[in-house]
């Protein structure tokens, strides 16, 4: 869920949902099946808030335990953690200074420079690449980390 709503009847739905729900015709509350007074949409703040913070605690975790597969160098581990860096970079860019702050570019860039495999090297390359992408500061440490 990420925009939360109530209805007059204190149902919570995804807007989106529920106003496709509207534009069908629908004028029932979808879970009791109740008809609704109105169809004023009210932001449940309070929610979209938690969804915000676990979102970003789940983040926390996922780097966590990327870092910790990282580090344990082992081989299918290693591309489980490159493909779950990917899906990080495509779900939402602020994972990219999550991706820094937990310093995994470091740690696959050593990887990347100590591999025999051309596999592994292939997929650190478009990792990085998708970590560097439209972020500044992920593509200066890279650079540094070269020294280019």
């Amino acid at each position: 869920m990420v925009d939360p709503v109530s209805l007059c009847t204190a149902t919570t739905c995804e807007r989106s949902a529920i106003e496709v729900w509207f534009d069908d015709g629908n004028m029932t509350d979808p879970k009791t099946k109740e008809v609704l007074e109105d169809t004023i949409l009210r932001s449940n703040i309070r929610l979209r808030e938690s969804i915000v913070e676990w979102r970003e605690l789940n983040y926390c975790f996922r780097i966590k335990s990327i870092r910790e597969n990282l580090l344990s160098n082992f081989g299918l581990l290693l591309h489980e953690s490159l493909s779950q860096m990917q899906a990080l970079i495509k779900e939402n860019l602020i994972n990219k200074d999550w991706i820094s702050i937990g310093e995994l570019t470091d740690i696959i860039i050593s990887i990347l420079g100590n591999s025999d495999s051309i596999d592994v090297k292939m997929k650190i390359l478009i990792t990085l690449k998708g970590v560097v992408q439209g972020h500044a500061r992920n593509k200066e440490k890279v650079v540094e980390s070269q020294g280019w």
